[in-house]
């Protein structure tokens, strides 16, 4: 089958990237040819980005209120890019997807997903395509593949849903990436679906091992600590557990540091430790069984958190407030290996009913 995926933009967003490139390796290996739709949405009005730019200063000397700031615009980044069109096989790039013409690119099947297809503030004027509104031809199979919400709220308006309900009667299947997000599609969409593990989690720590060959590694043992919305409170975090762990800390992110996709996972590969507020760094820390603790990212959507990591037995790595207090432990990685191969197997068996 000739498959399109939609997804995420393609841009600076490590494990939105990884993920797309997981889900093109397990549709080939299942003997498919999958290609990704390049679509980055047009830039926000300067008047929205001087009110989202007024707000943010407005919080700024607030207690506990910046680091639920989420940044407008996120440039595409070189390093990025050139993993993309090296590894993933994907589309000129449009800025919608009306671009597209189906018949043409001779697609048999479209997969919508992962990541937060269904949140509706990370999907800037295309949220509708993002339930395949731009698909005309009624012989294309449609599928959600671990399809995420991005949090366990519907930000869908209810003149939103009614055309979301409509698109989805065409689709053959639905998965979604977290637990809460199958009472969400049946409650607002009208449709059952199953859940899923998000693609990263579908290759393994080999798989990634073949991109970070060439990657020099850090000789002297380290703390990884991988934060998107930084706070002196997540500050004190990675001084307490690199004090626990008695190693140096490496603290990056794509703003600090413009590491490469591929440098990006040999620091989760080798580290000692791992703290972390991202969803896909979790991810990659237990790809990799590295021992762990994960910061629960709220405004980013905590479902999806709690979610992988009750599924995987993982879930006392959470913190929220008392960090000090956590009795971490050893992690039961046999375990953790035994839920992710069932799991895994789960989530294959769904790509090879439905397509």
């Amino acid at each position: 089958m000739n498959i399109g995926i939609v997804t995420q933009p393609l841009s600076n967003n490590y494990g939105g990237v990884l993920q797309n490139y997981a889900l093109q390796i397990t549709l080939k290996r299942l003997g498919h040819n999958p290609i990704t739709f390049n679509v980055v949405p047009q830039e926000r009005s300067v008047k929205i980005w001087i009110r989202h730019t007024i707000k943010y200063l407005l919080v700024l000397g607030l207690p506990g209120k910046r680091e639920d700031y989420y940044p407008l615009f996120y440039p595409r980044d070189k390093s990025v890019a050139l993993f993309v069109d090296k590894h993933i096989v994907h589309t000129k790039i449009h800025r919608n997807y009306k671009g597209y013409y189906i018949k043409k690119m001779g697609l048999d099947a479209i997969v919508l997903g992962s990541d937060q297809v269904w949140r509706k503030r990370y999907n800037y004027k295309v949220w509708k395509d993002k339930f395949l509104r731009f698909v005309s031809d009624t012989n294309i199979l449609r599928l959600a593949y671990a399809a995420s919400w991005g949090s366990d709220q519907c930000e869908f308006s209810e003149n939103d849903l009614l055309i979301g309900r409509t698109l989805m009667k065409k689709f053959k299947a639905v998965s979604v990436r977290e637990n809460s997000g199958i009472e969400l599609c049946n409650k607002y969409l009208g449709v059952d679906a199953i859940e899923v593990l998000d693609p990263t989690l579908l290759l393994s720590s080999t798989d990634y091992a073949e991109l970070t060959k060439d990657i020099k590694k850090q000789q002297e043992p380290y703390m990884a600590a991988y934060i998107l919305d930084r706070s002196p409170k997540k500050k004190q975090m990675i001084d307490y557990f690199a004090k626990q762990n008695g190693i140096k800390v490496v603290d990056f992110d794509i703003a600090k540091n413009k590491v490469s996709v591929e440098e990006w996972l040999s620091l989760f590969a080798n580290a000692q430790f791992v703290l972390t507020d991202s969803f896909h760094g979790t991810v990659f820390s237990i790809i990799n069984q590295r021992p762990f603790v994960t910061v629960v990212n709220s405004h980013r959507g905590s479902a999806r958190f709690y979610s992988l990591l009750n599924k995987l037995g993982l879930e006392n790595r959470i913190i929220e407030n008392d960090y000090e207090e956590k009795r971490l432990g050893e992690i039961d990685w046999m375990n953790v290996e035994r839920n992710i191969t069932h799991w895994r197997n789960l989530s294959i068996d769904f790509l090879k009913r439905n397509l």
